[in-house]
């Protein structure tokens, strides 16, 4: 909510003050928009997919993987988000008795 009625943003600024902090993937080459390109280049090839449906990246960007038709596959919602899980991620944190 905007402090006073005549705020208005100044995105330019809001632009360089995220590149500073590091958040240089926003807009078009952010991880989200790479998504999105995925599921609809998949789409077009194959139909569409269900909600519950998610595109997969075989080989992941991290690992050399690219947004090619062959490096791409439709699987389940839950499948997909399980295996791309941080496993062990909090166990480190937790403090033993």
């Amino acid at each position: 909510m905007p402090s006073s009625p005549s705020y208005k943003r100044d995105y330019k600024q809001e632009r360089i003050t995220a590149k500073k902090r590091g958040e240089t993937d926003v807009g078009s080459k952010s991880a989200d928009a790479t998504r999105h390109r995925a599921r609809r280049k998949y789409e077009a090839a194959h139909g569409p997919l269900p909600d519950n449906v998610d595109v997969d990246h075989k080989k992941h960007f991290k690992d050399g993987g690219s947004n090619s038709i062959k490096n791409l596959r439709a699987r389940p919602q839950h499948e997909n988000q399980a295996d791309n899980t941080h496993k062990g991620r909090n166990q480190n944190s937790r403090k033993k008795k």
